[in-house]
This record gives structure tokens, sequence and C-alpha cells, in this order.
């Protein structure tokens, strides 16, 4: 029999980490019409078979996935494909207003989803809820700070952002290439809290902060290429990425660690949204037992 995919129910978000991931498709326009696969849009490392194999094969279908990197080129992507392109999204929190102001997202039911089994903070996270209305689930979270190689420096020699403007680090930091985690990092380090809601007089001297940072710099790099600068040696230290690099590239062997300064760091939020528009949104499960299920991934 073939099962029909559930796009509004708890279990298909829960398993949005379970979407992150392997035997996944490469994403074309032209699946958008096919009734057994569903569409997409999200970070890369999102495809692995790990994550994707068990819904595709419980729900007798395909996962599809476009990779973008950055909130920006997301909702460039939303913005430039026809209704019906994608079906789910999984965003940073802060652009998640962005995607309810276009229009792009539906509302979903709280009553579907096993809200009460987050931490308190996480319950009614305001960057989910519009109106008091709910357009996205959490599926992962974490928190940036400085990731370093460790034949390099010491814990102690990291536990400030200011390790970045010591000579030992000239021409050895290199910057994630988005803006948002690598300037909210100066920003930590310049005293401001939050990083990001700061006034004119305050961007402006972080403005001249970042620029100091010029000698500093070996490079802006894309996700593939901060993996390859930590292990070569080409960058020494890395602000507004956090674990969920190092960790992979640690256990495979490179000296490489994050940490959290003294100043702070940042908390990342990915989140899992309906598309509006896909034509699958009345494809419902028959009944609770063919709903994909939570798999502990909450």
């Amino acid at each position: 029999m073939t099962r029909h995919i559930d796009l509004s129910r708890r279990g298909f978000l829960g398993a949005g980490a379970a979407l992150a991931a392997g035997s996944a498709l490469r994403w074309s326009p032209a699946h958008a019409q096919e009734a057994q696969v569903l569409n997409y849009l999200s970070w890369p490392g999102n495809a692995d078979p790990y994550l994707v194999e068990a819904f595709e094969k419980e729900n007798n279908c395909k996962i599809a996935i476009k990779e973008y990197v950055g909130g920006d080129q997301m909702l460039a992507v939303i913005n430039q494909s026809p209704p019906g392109s994608f079906d789910v999204v999984l965003a940073d929190a802060e652009y998640l207003h962005l995607l309810k102001e276009a229009d792009f997202i539906e509302e979903l039911d709280p009553a579907d989803y096993p809200l009460a089994d987050f931490w308190p903070e996480f319950q009614k996270f305001p960057l989910h809820w519009f109106d008091d209305k709910l357009y996205a689930v959490m599926t992962d979270f974490g928190y940036l700070g400085l990731s370093y190689n460790t034949e390099v420096y010491k814990p102690e020699e990291v536990s400030s952002y200011a390790a970045m403007w010591e000579p030992k680090a000239t021409g050895k930091v290199g910057f994630f290439d988005w803006y948002l985690p690598s300037m909210g990092c100066v920003s930590l380090s310049n005293g401001n809290k939050p990083p990001f809601d700061i006034d004119e007089t305050a961007f402006e001297a972080l403005k001249q902060k970042l620029f100091s940072l010029k000698p500093q710099a070996a490079g802006f790099y894309t996700i593939a290429d901060i993996f390859s600068s930590l292990r070569n040696g080409q960058a020494h230290l890395i602000p507004g990425i956090g674990e969920w690099i190092t960790l992979g590239l640690r256990l495979d062997g490179a000296p490489v660690d994050t940490i959290l300064p003294a100043e702070g760091g940042i908390q990342w939020t990915e989140s899992m949204s309906i598309v509006k528009g896909t034509p699958k949104a009345d494809l419902r499960a028959s009944s609770s037992s063919t709903r994909p299920r939570r798999r502990g991934r909450w």
C-alpha cells in the first residue's frame, strides 16, 4: 500500500532532523508534481541516509533536498521558485518572520507537536509564534563560539575573543562567509549583549573593531572550505562556528575544538515549517500508525 506524506503532523517535523541527510534525491523543480517526493529546502548536511532513510522507508517516499548557505540565500531561493516547488523549509529562527511576512509558510496546530516535552524556554519560542499562532517547530539548536587548532592554542589562550587580535593569530583567523555569525562574535567581543540589538553608535564601533581584524584574516570560507582550512592549518581560529563542524573533524583526527569564550556565544536554532502552495498539503496519513514517529529526535 502506498503511504501518503503527512505534512502537518508532529512526526514529520520531528523527523526534520531526520530529513537532514543522505539517500535524498538531488532537488529538481520536476519533483514538485511527484506525489511521493518531499521537496525540502535546507542547510547543507541534511541529506544523509542516517537521517532520511527511516522516514523514506516508513512513508514510501523520497526526500529531494535543495541546499542553501545562509538565510539570505534561502529567501532568494524560495522567492524565485514557483509555488509548490518546496513542501518544507528548514530555516534559522531569525528568518521565520520574513517567511511569515511574505506568506510562504503555513500556520501549525500546536496540538500536533509535543511542545510540553521541550525545555520551558522553547515551549513558546518567540521566533516561532506570531500573533499567538505557531508557524515553526524547533528541530535542533546549539551555540557558536570560537573554533581553534589545539596544536597551536591551549583552551586558556582562547578563553576570550581577544585571541583573534594577538600577534600569534596574524593571517590565521578565518571567517565563515556569512556575516551574522562572524559579526555577532565580534560584537560580543565589543561588549554588546545582545550582540545584534545595538544602536548606531555601537554599530559604528563594531565596524571599526571588525575592520581591525584585516591583518589577522586568513580568508572567508564556505562551509566546505571551513572544514579544509581547519584541517590543513590555513586557519587556526574561526569565530562564529561551533561543534557541529569541529566535532566531526576531531573524530576524524584533526586537532580542532570549539570554545565559548568568556564574552559568550551565539545561539543557533533550526526550525521546520510547512511551505504554502505545496500540492501535497492535503496528503494525510490515514491513521496514527502511518504517521512518522518522533524517534527521540526532539
